[in-house]
């Protein structure tokens, strides 16, 4: 987000307070404080969040069984470690505050999953034939490690980049979501929203200190794909 801020601009909108060729780690501190409060302030707060994120889990083994799909052990293992940190979260604390990591990365299982069930539902020709089955995995996986934590050795810097990539992939995965519903494919939509995705996992997975963002052996081709979107945006 700090090398591409006009790609999560484009993706996530003006209206979400996103500023203009921010490169500077101090006004990009504020502007993340008020995107995660203004996002995280649209989820469910605390426990219902786990809640849903339970209820999602039942719903997506339902959809298994009543279609009777062949799924891996893992995915099933997946499942059933997502629904019992949900319900471990619960008990604990009550859900704690609403603006947590655990409580965003929740929202964010529970969004994936549904746009898994949605995709089960759908016509085949609404799918992208480019989009890997297994981003979904990731999300999810990604998502329980973050509900799961500890998030001691994570920095305050690191934790708000982390929240706000989480929710970029919860808006998106909404957005997705909403399009299969609709009955509604666009290629080029598609493709936009599996780079933001793509790129929004790997700001969750990067290490970040506040200033600087690990180099990634992808950087030349997220630079590349940066400038199609902004050219086809012209």
């Amino acid at each position: 987000m700090i090398h591409f801020p006009r790609l999560f601009e484009r993706a996530w909108g003006s209206d979400r307070l996103y500023p203009q060729a921010l490169d500077d780690w101090c006004p990009y501190r504020a502007y993340l404080h008020k995107f995660c409060g203004r996002n995280a302030a649209l989820l469910r707060p605390g426990p219902d969040a786990y809640r849903r994120c339970m209820e999602q889990e039942i719903n997506l083994k339902s959809q298994w069984l009543s279609r009777r799909y062949i799924v891996s052990p893992d995915e099933v293992s997946l499942s059933d470690d997502i629904h019992r940190c949900a319900l471990n979260l619960i008990l604990s604390d009550g859900g704690g505050e609403g603006s947590s990591i655990a409580m965003i990365a929740a929202a964010c299982v529970a969004k994936e999953t549904e746009l898994i069930i949605e995709r089960m539902g759908c016509d085949p020709g609404l799918l992208d034939p480019e989009e890997s089955p297994h981003e979904s995995t990731r999300v999810r996986k990604l998502g329980l490690s973050c509900m799961q934590g500890p998030h001691q050795d994570c920095s305050d810097a690191a934790l708000l980049v982390r929240k706000a990539a989480l929710l970029g992939i919860t808006i998106e995965a909404g957005l997705m979501a909403q399009d299969l519903r609709d009955k509604y494919y666009d290629c080029n939509k598609s493709y936009t929203n599996r780079l933001i995705r793509d790129f929004a996992l790997e700001v969750v997975t990067r290490k970040f200190d506040g200033c600087v963002i690990a180099p990634s052996a992808h950087d030349d081709f997220r630079y590349a794909f940066v400038a199609k979107l902004e050219e086809d945006a012209e």
